[in-house]
């Protein structure tokens, strides 16, 4: 097993409390009482707001949906015609953080678009229906202010999955697509059924398949895990855009990203599988996370 660089342990550890997370999840599937202390812990990563870093160097224009915030972020040297709707990691349960706000501020920077983070609805309070309700609302909102054809949806791990069933769920609904799909470390399947996932426990250090499978039931709530709607891994591909997949080798979600983006690689499905990456490499500032970002940004520019 090639060994694990340690600029990884130093950043998982001061970003994902690694000594917290490693805690399993016995009884908490059962035990609302027990999961929900242990996810108003972890929120203590949370970030709901744009750092003051960024307030100084964006234009940021707060609006709501449904309740929930949605920052509009925008360069002050001008903006492109299209726009990111941004849907963050953090196992339906946490976030927005740190990372996601600075790789925010790289995208607008460096592409003059319109990003636009939705602080969605979380679980365990709320479920994966009401979450779809306030993103296809949040999407509805960017088609109508710049056309769908200009609004490319994104987002990482969790926000991953979430952004590709919101696209299956508006194709069949006969809703406009987005122009694009960029997923970072997609969760694809929340039951984490993949038999070969126990191969990379070892390998991955920050996510746990005991917790995700809890966290992902509670996200569920009285769908299905099978449900595309919560894990698009079962949705199907037929008339969506073409996607971009970036996953690192080290990860528990490589095995699903990998044998999804397979089957439907004569569909414009990319994968970008970084050898030795942790899972959400892309949102560190590392060599590998920064080659990503650029090529994102060019991406999102073509």
């Amino acid at each position: 097993m090639p060994s694990i660089p340690s600029r990884f342990i130093i950043w998982l550890e001061k970003i994902f409390r690694l000594d917290e997370r490693m805690a399993r999840y016995a009884g908490a599937a059962d035990d609302r009482q027990k999961f929900d202390e242990y996810i108003q812990q972890m929120r203590r990563l949370d970030q709901k707001k744009p750092p003051r870093y960024l307030r100084k160097h964006l234009k940021i224009n707060q609006q709501t949906v449904e309740d929930f915030p949605l920052f509009m972020m925008s360069s002050p040297q001008g903006r492109s015609r299209k726009a990111v709707l941004y849907l963050h990691g953090g196992a339906y349960t946490i976030g927005p953080m740190i990372p996601q706000w600075a790789r925010m501020r790289d995208l607008v920077e460096d592409t003059h678009c319109t990003v636009a983070l939705l602080d969605y609805p979380k679980a365990p309070e709320h479920q994966c229906e009401q979450t779809l309700m306030v993103c296809m609302e949040a999407f509805d909102r960017l088609a109508m202010a710049f056309g769908a054809d200009n609004v490319i949806l994104m987002g990482d791990s969790a926000g991953g999955g979430l952004a590709l069933a919101l696209s299956m769920h508006r194709k069949v609904l006969a809703k406009s697509l987005p122009a694009h799909l960029i997923l970072i470390s997609p969760w694809l399947d929340v039951s984490m059924s993949n038999p070969q996932i126990p191969e990379y426990e070892a390998l991955d250090l920050s996510l746990d398949p005991v917790g995700l499978r809890v966290q992902g039931g509670y996200y569920a709530g009285k769908l299905s895990c099978n449900d595309p709607r919560v894990s698009p891994m079962f949705g199907d591909m037929a008339g969506q855009p073409a996607m971009d997949v970036y996953v690192g080798t080290h990860e528990l979600f490589y095995p699903d990203c990998r044998d999804f983006c397979t089957k439907y690689a004569a569909q414009d499905v990319t994968l970008h599988a970084y050898e030795e990456m942790q899972h959400d490499w892309v949102m560190m500032p590392i060599p590998e996370g920064n080659q990503a970002i650029k090529e994102i940004v060019s991406i999102i520019k073509n």
